[in-house]
């Protein structure tokens, strides 16, 4: 029976993904689509991978109605 991957392994399966749409649907040379990858990454997990926050979850900030006069 196959396991699911997890951890490190399922995020390079994503990015492996990603770099497989630029590459064919953009027609990217492979150094530019990891280049957008990494942009890409920096825009949208700017945390890093510390786990913060994951795939499907977003960061949210918010302030207390009750500070205001």
């Amino acid at each position: 029976m196959a396991h699911a991957p997890t951890g490190r392994l399922s995020e390079k399966i994503i990015e492996r993904q990603f770099l497989y749409g630029l590459e064919r649907d953009f027609e990217l040379a492979p150094a530019t689509s990891r280049a957008v990858l990494s942009a890409a990454q920096q825009v949208l997990f700017p945390l890093g991978a510390n786990g913060d926050v994951r795939e499907g979850q977003m960061r949210l900030t918010a302030v207390d109605g009750m500070l205001l006069p």
